[in-house]
């Protein structure tokens, strides 16, 4: 389980390293994720200091050093973008198909960020936590992170012609790929928003996700390095890979945190919290 959930931390902050770096090779905002308005005062130096955020919280994922505040920063800096950058632009133009998706892409990795803040404070502090206040974080996170999968399923019928052209060449049946692609976003989705093989979705959605970097994403950038909108594509994935591994964990750990609640516990233990040794008395009972 820490295995599993330090692996999705360090592939999501690497997603996070790459848009930082990204930004500071292009001197610039990050393309599409991260749009800084033209005429926003000291555009250049704001972009700039989120960038070194990006990668010092990213790099601290990476090596598990403060991973839950570092975590929580990367959680409230998504969280601003999809206020201040992302709501206003899909208020403004609800038609507009592609803003919607990278809504829901920040909403996702804004998510994901704060599902590892949990997971990595319950096992850095090992200390127990409330069940009724656990459950409740734990299902709001599980029902946005659902609502963006079944969001980018939707997309992929709406646009199934951009899908099919993003598809590698080699690849046959692409328009059967762009469908069942589609299908497993919806798919997977659901399954957040059920609770229905929960465990699974993710699972899957991380290889699917893991499986776009490297056939799709990886070959694109490289073939055009100076396409900031390639390379950005790229972290998205990368991110979605490590926040699917990530969320995983986190479901598991609040699953078994229920079960332990249902049991008439008055507190909960988190699977990632460390086992502490119980401390003696001198009020027990020696052996005689």
């Amino acid at each position: 389980m820490i295995q599993q959930h330090r692996l999705g931390s360090a592939f999501f902050g690497a997603g996070m390293v790459g848009f930082g770096l990204l930004s500071l090779i292009r001197r610039d905002d990050i393309p599409a994720i991260a749009p800084l308005p033209a005429g926003l005062p000291g555009r250049a130096v704001i972009a700039m200091l989120v960038a070194v955020v990006l990668v010092a919280t990213g790099g601290a994922l990476i090596a598990n050093w403060r991973a839950a505040r570092a975590a929580s920063a990367l959680g409230a800096v998504l969280a601003v973008w999809l206020v201040a950058l992302h709501l206003p632009k899909v208020v403004a133009n609800p038609k507009n198909g592609g803003a919607w998706v990278v809504f829901w892409e920040v909403m996702a990795m804004g998510v994901a960020a704060w599902m590892i803040a949990r997971a990595t404070s319950a096992r850095e502090d090992g200390a127990t936590t409330h069940a009724s206040r656990t459950t409740l974080d734990a299902t709001g996170l599980r029902i946005a992170f659902g609502l963006s999968f079944v969001a980018f399923g939707i997309s992929h019928f709406v646009y199934v012609g951009y899908v099919v052209a993003v598809i590698p060449a080699w690849i046959p049946a692409r328009t059967f790929f762009a469908y069942a692609t589609g299908v497993a976003h919806i798919a997977a989705g659901c399954s957040l928003l059920t609770r229905v093989q929960e465990r699974m979705a993710t699972a899957l959605l991380s290889v699917m996700f893991g499986s776009w970097v490297l056939v799709l994403h990886i070959p694109r950038a490289l073939a055009s390095p100076g396409s900031g909108a390639e390379w950005s594509s790229l972290f998205v994935a990368l991110t979605m890979c490590g926040g699917a591994v990530a969320a995983r964990s986190f479901l598991m750990a609040n699953s078994a945190e229920r079960v332990v609640s249902s049991s008439g516990s008055s507190a909960t233990v988190s699977m990632f919290s460390r086992p502490k040794r119980a401390r003696s008395s001198r009020h027990e009972e020696q052996p005689r």
